[in-house]
Protein backbone atom coordinates (compact mmCIF):
# COMPACT_ATOMS: atom_id res chain seq x y z
CA UNK A 1 0.00 0.00 0.00
CA UNK A 2 2.75 2.43 0.95
CA UNK A 3 4.66 1.56 -2.19
CA UNK A 4 1.64 2.40 -4.32
CA UNK A 5 1.35 5.81 -2.65
CA UNK A 6 5.06 6.46 -3.25
CA UNK A 7 4.55 5.72 -6.93
CA UNK A 8 2.20 8.74 -7.18
CA UNK A 9 4.77 11.12 -5.66
CA UNK A 10 7.90 9.86 -7.39
CA UNK A 11 9.36 11.99 -10.20
CA UNK A 12 11.90 11.35 -12.88
CA UNK A 13 15.04 13.49 -12.99
CA UNK A 14 13.67 15.71 -15.80
CA UNK A 15 10.44 16.27 -13.90
CA UNK A 16 12.30 17.26 -10.73
CA UNK A 17 14.34 19.75 -12.74
CA UNK A 18 11.19 21.28 -14.26
CA UNK A 19 9.58 21.67 -10.84
CA UNK A 20 12.71 23.36 -9.53
CA UNK A 21 12.73 25.86 -12.43
CA UNK A 22 9.00 26.54 -11.94
CA UNK A 23 9.53 27.20 -8.24
CA UNK A 24 12.32 29.72 -8.91
CA UNK A 25 10.18 31.46 -11.53
CA UNK A 26 7.33 31.87 -9.03
CA UNK A 27 9.71 33.33 -6.47
CA UNK A 28 11.09 35.73 -9.11
CA UNK A 29 7.63 36.95 -10.16
CA UNK A 30 6.59 37.52 -6.55
CA UNK A 31 9.74 39.53 -5.92
CA UNK A 32 9.12 41.70 -9.02
CA UNK A 33 5.50 42.29 -7.93
CA UNK A 34 6.49 43.53 -4.47
CA UNK A 35 9.36 45.64 -5.84
CA UNK A 36 7.02 47.37 -8.31
CA UNK A 37 4.51 48.04 -5.53
CA UNK A 38 7.31 49.54 -3.42
CA UNK A 39 8.62 51.90 -6.10
CA UNK A 40 5.15 52.79 -7.51
CA UNK A 41 2.70 52.99 -4.58
CA UNK A 42 -0.97 52.68 -5.46
CA UNK A 43 -2.87 55.96 -5.77
CA UNK A 44 -6.59 56.55 -5.44
CA UNK A 45 -8.12 56.80 -8.89
CA UNK A 46 -10.10 59.85 -10.01
CA UNK A 47 -13.63 58.59 -10.63
CA UNK A 48 -15.34 62.00 -10.79
CA UNK A 49 -15.87 61.79 -14.55
CA UNK A 50 -17.22 58.27 -14.28
CA UNK A 51 -19.59 59.30 -11.48
CA UNK A 52 -20.88 62.17 -13.60
CA UNK A 53 -21.44 59.84 -16.56
CA UNK A 54 -23.36 57.43 -14.33
CA UNK A 55 -25.48 60.27 -12.96
CA UNK A 56 -26.26 61.52 -16.46
CA UNK A 57 -27.13 58.01 -17.60
CA UNK A 58 -29.52 57.39 -14.70
CA UNK A 59 -31.21 60.74 -15.19
CA UNK A 60 -31.36 60.09 -18.92
CA UNK A 61 -33.11 56.78 -18.29
CA UNK A 62 -35.68 58.55 -16.10
CA UNK A 63 -36.23 61.36 -18.60
CA UNK A 64 -36.42 59.04 -21.59
CA UNK A 65 -39.69 57.58 -20.34
CA UNK A 66 -41.35 60.96 -21.00
CA UNK A 67 -39.98 61.80 -24.49
CA UNK A 68 -38.14 64.78 -23.03
CA UNK A 69 -36.67 67.36 -25.39
CA UNK A 70 -32.91 67.89 -25.55
CA UNK A 71 -33.28 71.36 -24.01
CA UNK A 72 -35.28 70.05 -21.04
CA UNK A 73 -32.80 67.19 -20.54
CA UNK A 74 -29.81 69.55 -20.54
CA UNK A 75 -31.53 71.91 -18.08
CA UNK A 76 -32.47 69.02 -15.78
CA UNK A 77 -29.00 67.39 -15.80
CA UNK A 78 -27.25 70.73 -15.38
CA UNK A 79 -29.36 71.60 -12.35
CA UNK A 80 -29.16 68.19 -10.67
CA UNK A 81 -25.42 67.71 -11.17
CA UNK A 82 -24.55 71.17 -9.87
CA UNK A 83 -26.76 71.01 -6.78
CA UNK A 84 -24.04 69.37 -4.71
CA UNK A 85 -21.46 71.86 -6.02
CA UNK A 86 -23.27 75.00 -4.86
CA UNK A 87 -21.61 77.09 -2.19
CA UNK A 88 -23.00 79.62 0.23
CA UNK A 89 -24.25 82.65 -1.76
CA UNK A 90 -22.41 85.97 -1.51
CA UNK A 91 -24.69 89.00 -1.83
CA UNK A 92 -23.60 92.25 -3.43
CA UNK A 93 -25.18 95.07 -5.43
CA UNK A 94 -25.61 94.13 -9.10
CA UNK A 95 -27.33 95.21 -12.31
CA UNK A 96 -28.98 92.21 -14.04
CA UNK A 97 -28.49 94.00 -17.37
CA UNK A 98 -24.70 93.82 -17.09
CA UNK A 99 -23.83 91.13 -14.51
CA UNK A 100 -21.95 88.06 -15.75
CA UNK A 101 -23.10 84.44 -15.45
CA UNK A 102 -20.40 83.86 -12.81
CA UNK A 103 -21.75 86.74 -10.71
CA UNK A 104 -25.29 85.36 -10.93
CA UNK A 105 -24.05 81.97 -9.72
CA UNK A 106 -22.14 83.68 -6.89
CA UNK A 107 -25.45 85.24 -5.81
CA UNK A 108 -26.94 81.75 -5.47
CA UNK A 109 -28.64 81.32 -8.88
CA UNK A 110 -28.36 77.92 -10.51
CA UNK A 111 -26.20 77.67 -13.59
CA UNK A 112 -29.06 77.16 -16.03
CA UNK A 113 -30.96 80.15 -14.57
CA UNK A 114 -27.90 82.36 -15.07
CA UNK A 115 -27.77 81.02 -18.63
CA UNK A 116 -31.42 81.93 -19.18
CA UNK A 117 -30.70 85.53 -18.14
CA UNK A 118 -27.75 85.78 -20.51
CA UNK A 119 -29.85 84.33 -23.37
CA UNK A 120 -32.67 86.76 -22.62
CA UNK A 121 -30.25 89.70 -22.79
CA UNK A 122 -28.61 88.41 -25.98
CA UNK A 123 -32.01 88.49 -27.70
CA UNK A 124 -32.52 92.14 -26.84
CA UNK A 125 -34.28 91.72 -23.50
CA UNK A 126 -33.60 94.11 -20.65
CA UNK A 127 -34.69 94.71 -17.06
CA UNK A 128 -36.25 98.05 -16.14
CA UNK A 129 -37.30 97.31 -12.55
CA UNK A 130 -36.31 94.90 -9.78
CA UNK A 131 -39.37 92.71 -10.30
CA UNK A 132 -38.65 92.25 -14.01
CA UNK A 133 -35.93 89.77 -13.02
CA UNK A 134 -38.45 87.53 -11.22
CA UNK A 135 -40.02 86.52 -14.53
CA UNK A 136 -36.89 84.70 -15.70
CA UNK A 137 -37.76 81.03 -16.17
CA UNK A 138 -36.42 78.80 -13.39
CA UNK A 139 -35.64 81.54 -10.87
CA UNK A 140 -36.83 80.29 -7.50
CA UNK A 141 -39.12 82.66 -5.57
CA UNK A 142 -37.08 82.28 -2.37
CA UNK A 143 -33.79 83.02 -4.18
CA UNK A 144 -35.33 86.11 -5.80
CA UNK A 145 -36.61 87.34 -2.42
CA UNK A 146 -33.07 87.17 -1.04
CA UNK A 147 -31.34 88.94 -3.94
CA UNK A 148 -34.06 91.55 -4.59
CA UNK A 149 -32.65 94.17 -2.14
CA UNK A 150 -29.31 94.02 -3.97
CA UNK A 151 -30.69 94.61 -7.49
CA UNK A 152 -29.42 97.94 -8.75
CA UNK A 153 -32.69 98.93 -10.47
CA UNK A 154 -35.64 101.13 -9.49
CA UNK A 155 -38.78 99.76 -7.89
CA UNK A 156 -40.89 101.17 -10.73
CA UNK A 157 -39.97 102.19 -14.23
CA UNK A 158 -39.70 105.87 -15.00
CA UNK A 159 -41.89 106.81 -17.95
CA UNK A 160 -43.85 109.70 -19.38
CA UNK A 161 -47.40 108.43 -20.04
CA UNK A 162 -48.31 111.25 -22.41
CA UNK A 163 -45.19 111.06 -24.54
CA UNK A 164 -44.82 108.64 -27.44
CA UNK A 165 -41.51 109.76 -28.90
CA UNK A 166 -39.21 107.07 -30.14
CA UNK A 167 -36.56 108.18 -27.64
CA UNK A 168 -38.51 107.43 -24.45
CA UNK A 169 -40.84 104.59 -25.44
CA UNK A 170 -40.03 101.46 -27.35
CA UNK A 171 -42.75 100.27 -29.63
CA UNK A 172 -42.72 96.89 -31.28
CA UNK A 173 -42.58 98.47 -34.72
CA UNK A 174 -43.10 101.76 -36.52
CA UNK A 175 -46.61 100.48 -37.39
CA UNK A 176 -47.74 101.69 -33.92
CA UNK A 177 -47.59 105.27 -35.19
CA UNK A 178 -50.24 104.55 -37.79
CA UNK A 179 -52.76 103.06 -35.34
CA UNK A 180 -56.00 105.03 -34.80
CA UNK A 181 -56.14 107.54 -31.96
CA UNK A 182 -59.60 106.45 -30.80
CA UNK A 183 -59.68 104.30 -27.70
CA UNK A 184 -59.51 100.56 -28.50
CA UNK A 185 -60.83 98.05 -25.98
CA UNK A 186 -60.04 94.38 -26.65
CA UNK A 187 -60.96 91.25 -24.69
CA UNK A 188 -57.67 89.37 -24.43
CA UNK A 189 -59.44 86.05 -23.89
CA UNK A 190 -61.50 86.34 -27.09
CA UNK A 191 -59.47 88.54 -29.42
CA UNK A 192 -57.82 87.04 -32.44
CA UNK A 193 -54.45 88.12 -33.80
CA UNK A 194 -55.88 90.91 -35.96
CA UNK A 195 -57.85 92.43 -33.06
CA UNK A 196 -54.85 92.38 -30.73
CA UNK A 197 -52.72 94.31 -33.21
CA UNK A 198 -55.19 97.22 -32.92
CA UNK A 199 -53.90 97.80 -29.40
CA UNK A 200 -51.17 100.44 -29.22
CA UNK A 201 -47.99 98.72 -28.11
CA UNK A 202 -48.94 95.33 -29.60
CA UNK A 203 -47.71 94.30 -33.02
CA UNK A 204 -47.86 90.99 -34.94
CA UNK A 205 -45.09 89.33 -32.90
CA UNK A 206 -46.60 90.22 -29.53
CA UNK A 207 -50.04 89.27 -30.79
CA UNK A 208 -48.82 85.78 -31.67
CA UNK A 209 -47.06 85.38 -28.32
CA UNK A 210 -50.15 86.49 -26.37
CA UNK A 211 -52.40 84.00 -28.18
CA UNK A 212 -49.88 81.17 -27.78
CA UNK A 213 -49.51 81.91 -24.06
CA UNK A 214 -53.29 82.13 -23.66
CA UNK A 215 -53.63 78.65 -25.18
CA UNK A 216 -50.95 77.25 -22.91
CA UNK A 217 -52.53 78.77 -19.81
CA UNK A 218 -56.09 77.84 -20.65
CA UNK A 219 -57.16 81.50 -20.55
CA UNK A 220 -56.29 84.67 -18.66
CA UNK A 221 -57.84 85.39 -15.27
CA UNK A 222 -56.04 88.71 -14.73
CA UNK A 223 -54.69 91.36 -17.10
CA UNK A 224 -51.42 91.33 -15.18
CA UNK A 225 -50.69 87.89 -16.65
CA UNK A 226 -49.77 89.70 -19.87
CA UNK A 227 -46.46 90.55 -18.15
CA UNK A 228 -45.70 86.81 -18.20
CA UNK A 229 -45.61 86.99 -22.00
CA UNK A 230 -42.00 87.30 -23.15
CA UNK A 231 -41.16 90.91 -23.97
CA UNK A 232 -44.05 92.59 -22.15
CA UNK A 233 -42.30 94.15 -19.19
CA UNK A 234 -43.32 96.68 -16.57
CA UNK A 235 -42.61 99.51 -19.02
CA UNK A 236 -44.80 98.28 -21.85
CA UNK A 237 -47.64 96.83 -19.75
CA UNK A 238 -49.02 100.14 -18.34
CA UNK A 239 -49.60 101.36 -21.90
CA UNK A 240 -51.40 98.16 -22.94
CA UNK A 241 -53.47 97.60 -19.77
CA UNK A 242 -56.08 100.38 -20.30
CA UNK A 243 -56.82 99.01 -23.76
CA UNK A 244 -57.67 95.45 -22.75
CA UNK A 245 -60.44 93.83 -20.70
CA UNK A 246 -61.47 90.39 -19.43
CA UNK A 247 -65.17 89.86 -20.13
CA UNK A 248 -64.70 86.16 -20.75
CA UNK A 249 -62.98 84.42 -17.83
CA UNK A 250 -63.95 80.86 -18.72
CA UNK A 251 -60.87 78.77 -18.06
CA UNK A 252 -59.81 75.50 -19.62
CA UNK A 253 -58.71 73.39 -16.66
CA UNK A 254 -56.39 70.39 -16.60
CA UNK A 255 -57.61 67.24 -14.87
CA UNK A 256 -54.67 66.12 -12.73
CA UNK A 257 -56.17 62.61 -12.47
CA UNK A 258 -56.24 61.96 -16.22
CA UNK A 259 -53.72 64.35 -17.78
CA UNK A 260 -50.52 62.79 -19.05
CA UNK A 261 -47.00 64.06 -18.48
CA UNK A 262 -46.80 65.89 -21.81
CA UNK A 263 -50.04 67.80 -21.25
CA UNK A 264 -48.99 68.82 -17.75
CA UNK A 265 -45.47 69.94 -18.62
CA UNK A 266 -46.72 72.29 -21.36
CA UNK A 267 -48.61 74.45 -18.86
CA UNK A 268 -46.60 77.59 -17.94
CA UNK A 269 -47.25 77.12 -14.22
CA UNK A 270 -46.26 73.44 -14.16
CA UNK A 271 -43.42 72.65 -16.56
CA UNK A 272 -41.20 69.57 -16.42
CA UNK A 273 -40.29 68.97 -12.77
CA UNK A 274 -43.71 69.61 -11.27
CA UNK A 275 -45.41 67.61 -14.04
CA UNK A 276 -43.15 64.67 -13.25
CA UNK A 277 -43.89 65.01 -9.52
CA UNK A 278 -47.67 65.18 -10.11
CA UNK A 279 -47.62 62.00 -12.21
CA UNK A 280 -45.34 60.14 -9.78
CA UNK A 281 -47.49 61.08 -6.77
CA UNK A 282 -50.60 59.89 -8.62
CA UNK A 283 -48.97 56.57 -9.49
CA UNK A 284 -47.83 56.02 -5.90
CA UNK A 285 -50.93 57.19 -4.01
CA UNK A 286 -53.76 56.78 -6.50
CA UNK A 287 -56.09 59.43 -7.92
CA UNK A 288 -56.21 62.86 -6.32
CA UNK A 289 -59.36 63.34 -4.25
CA UNK A 290 -58.89 67.10 -4.16
CA UNK A 291 -56.52 69.62 -5.72
CA UNK A 292 -55.28 70.50 -2.23
CA UNK A 293 -53.33 67.24 -2.29
CA UNK A 294 -50.92 69.04 -4.60
CA UNK A 295 -49.68 70.87 -1.49
CA UNK A 296 -48.10 67.58 -0.40
CA UNK A 297 -45.69 67.80 -3.33
CA UNK A 298 -42.62 69.58 -1.97
CA UNK A 299 -41.87 71.28 -5.31
CA UNK A 300 -45.15 73.21 -5.12
CA UNK A 301 -44.84 76.09 -2.66
CA UNK A 302 -47.65 78.38 -1.46
CA UNK A 303 -47.28 80.95 -4.26
CA UNK A 304 -47.11 78.29 -6.97
CA UNK A 305 -50.20 76.54 -5.64
CA UNK A 306 -52.21 79.78 -5.59
CA UNK A 307 -51.35 80.38 -9.24
CA UNK A 308 -51.98 76.76 -10.21
CA UNK A 309 -55.24 76.02 -8.39
CA UNK A 310 -57.23 78.12 -10.90
CA UNK A 311 -56.10 75.93 -13.77
CA UNK A 312 -56.45 72.38 -12.39
CA UNK A 313 -59.26 70.10 -11.30
CA UNK A 314 -59.25 66.68 -9.62
CA UNK A 315 -62.17 64.75 -11.09
CA UNK A 316 -63.16 61.80 -13.23
CA UNK A 317 -63.31 63.97 -16.34
CA UNK A 318 -61.97 67.39 -17.29
CA UNK A 319 -65.47 68.84 -17.31
CA UNK A 320 -65.97 68.20 -13.60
Amino acid sequence: MWRKIQDYFSFRKAERRALLVLGWLMILFLAIYYLLDFYHPKTEGDFSELKQMVAEYRQGQQLATHDTTVEEYNDFVDEELTTSETTKPRYFKFDPNTASAAEFEELGLKRYVAGNIIKYRSKGGSFKTKDDLSRIYGLDDEVFRKIRPFIDLPEEAERKPDSYSENNYQYESRDDWSKPDEKIIVDINQADSAELTLVRGIGPAFSSRIIAYREQLGGFVAKEQLMEVWGIDSTRYPEIAPQVILNDTSIKRININTAGFDELKNHPYIRYKIANAIVNYREQHGAYSDINELRKIHLINKDQFEKLEIYVVAGVSASE
